[in-house]
């Protein structure tokens, strides 16, 4: 909320999160409310499409066992230190898995699909990043402080990592060039 313009805190403070309107009518603890959005959202519109592209790329047909209807229904009714606990998930897999694997496998951490943007950002994209975020017409400085977007900008510069939310608005200024979009802020 510090970053917005006031105007455009006000403006937000009237609508409706679009998580909270995913979820209505839904009685779910928040855990299951996390994994529900994963489901309906971060999964299809995201981990899937990564996943098709890179298969299709390499000619694979690629199948995803953990989203068997059927195994997402029956974990869906698990208790929730079932699914988490301590910070770790996945726990009946991993104990499922115990006597297979070794612990280095079992106790690593999750790999995605990532890329550097914060060392990109503060490297060869810094120029290009600076001038497309600094662009006065466009969305990121209509709806920051500007004094708010500079602080991110050199903060990451400066050591702290907010490159997945300098890309965001980066982005979000790219998309409004390439459709010309109005902003009627």
């Amino acid at each position: 909320e510090r970053l917005f313009r006031e105007e455009i805190l006000q403006r937000l403070s009237t609508r409706k999160n679009p998580f909270e309107i995913l979820l209505e009518g839904k009685a779910f603890s928040p855990l299951d409310s996390l994994f529900y959005l994963d489901l309906r959202s971060y999964i299809p519109d995201d981990i899937n499409v990564k996943v098709d592209m890179a298969s299709m790329a390499n000619a694979l047909e690629v199948r995803a066992p953990f989203l068997d209807h059927e195994l997402v229904e029956l974990t869906a009714q698990m208790p929730a230190d079932y699914k988490l606990r301590l910070g770790k998930g996945k726990l009946i897999l991993r104990e499922m898995l115990a006597p297979h694997l070794p612990q280095e496998i079992l106790q690593r951490g999750k790999k995605g699909f990532s890329v550097p943007l914060s060392a990109w950002l503060r490297g060869p994209l810094q120029e290009e990043a600076r001038r497309i975020l600094f662009d006065s017409e466009g969305l990121a400085m209509q709806l920051l402080k500007p004094q708010a977007l500079e602080g991110l900008f050199e903060g990451h510069l400066r050591g702290k990592d907010y490159g997945k939310k300098l890309w965001t608005l980066l982005v979000l200024n790219l998309w409004q060039r390439h459709y010309t979009v109005e902003a009627n802020l």
